[in-house]
């Protein structure tokens, strides 16, 4: 669940509402044999849309023993590119949207990301399991959105 702290502008709500729509229309398409780039263009085709941005630096990736791992689900992609996804498989999408431009600067701590033009930034994030049919939601805590086929 997200929940905006004091007065959200207009803009920045319509950002939430965005990147979070991002995220459920990449997840509408996954299913047992999709291209990792048919996740990534729902992201960027619904983002782009609606005249905001990506940063190119990250990704969504697989979940297993390690905490980011191959494959990487990124937020940018072409329809039927990158490497096909099969049952059984963990990942992360991730989107991560820019109010403004795309580029940005890393902080001196080497994790806090700030948009070169001080503009705002959204992230929403599932992991899921794919299935036969569809995904499983692994971080949600509303039962009824986990399973998807």
């Amino acid at each position: 669940a997200e929940y905006g702290v004091g007065h959200i502008s207009r803009d920045k709500k319509k950002l939430m509402e965005v990147t979070e729509a991002a995220l459920y229309r990449a997840l509408a398409v996954v299913k047992d044999g999709i291209k990792v780039g048919d996740i990534s263009h729902e992201i960027c085709s619904y983002v782009y849309k609606n005249n905001m941005s990506i940063p190119e630096e990250f990704s969504g990736h697989g979940i297993g023993r390690s905490l980011h791992e191959a494959p990487y689900i990124y937020n940018i992609g072409k329809k039927g590119e990158g490497e096909t996804l099969k049952a059984g498989d963990t990942i992360a999408i991730e989107p991560i949207v820019i109010l403004g431009a795309k580029e940005i600067n890393i902080a001196e701590d080497k994790w806090t990301a700030v948009s070169v033009d001080k503009t705002p930034a959204a992230h929403y994030e599932h992991t899921i399991e794919i299935t036969k049919k569809g995904y499983k939601i692994l971080t949600s805590l509303d039962q009824k959105e986990v399973i998807n086929g």
